[in-house]
């Protein structure tokens, strides 16, 4: 599975919190307009963040569950899209670990850097970072959670159309 994904799968979750909860922890909607964003115009990416630390503080903010992550990187969606917990995890876990700016826009190079972590040769790693570009310029979302959402599910939907299935490098999933 692509670092993204699998940044994402390694989480520690139990639960979901209550929809009333969600509502007042919610972040802003994004005013600019991110359908424009080149990935060229990004800022670069500095050191990697703590993502397990990361996750686990997002975790208690928004609990999910891993089969809800799984679900994600193996079929490119959450099976409910009406409940934005988990897409708030994500964006939580892309806002703290540096993969978007607090306006929305994403920092495209440091993306690409962890999505093709461990590709197995250049060309991978050239289609990969293809995916992360048409993948951004794809979005144009103003919410924040449903953003980074249509993101990873537009990036494990071509995944799976490009490669057959997802990678799994080093991540593993329950039988």
């Amino acid at each position: 599975m692509a670092a993204v994904a699998a940044l994402v799968v390694v989480a520690c979750c139990v639960g979901l919190l209550p929809s009333n909860a969600l509502a007042a922890a919610r972040p802003p909607a994004a005013e600019s307009k991110h359908a424009t964003d080149a990935p060229s115009t990004t800022v670069a990416a500095g050191p990697a963040p703590n993502f397990t630390a990361i996750m686990e503080q997002c975790n208690e903010t928004y609990r999910i569950d891993m089969k809800l992550l799984q679900e994600l990187n193996n079929t490119g969606s959450f099976r409910e899209e009406k409940d934005e917990t988990p897409m708030c995890y994500l964006h939580c876990v892309f806002d703290k670990g540096e993969l978007m700016d607090t306006d929305g826009t994403f920092n495209v190079v440091r993306v690409k850097d962890m999505y093709r972590t461990g590709a197995e040769s250049e060309s991978r790693r050239a289609q990969m970072d293809d995916m992360v570009a048409m993948c951004i310029l794809q979005r144009d979302e103003t919410d924040h959670c449903r953003r980074v959402y249509g993101f990873v599910s537009c990036l494990m939907t071509e995944e799976i159309i490009r490669f057959g299935t997802p990678m799994t490098r080093g991540v593993q999933h329950d039988a």
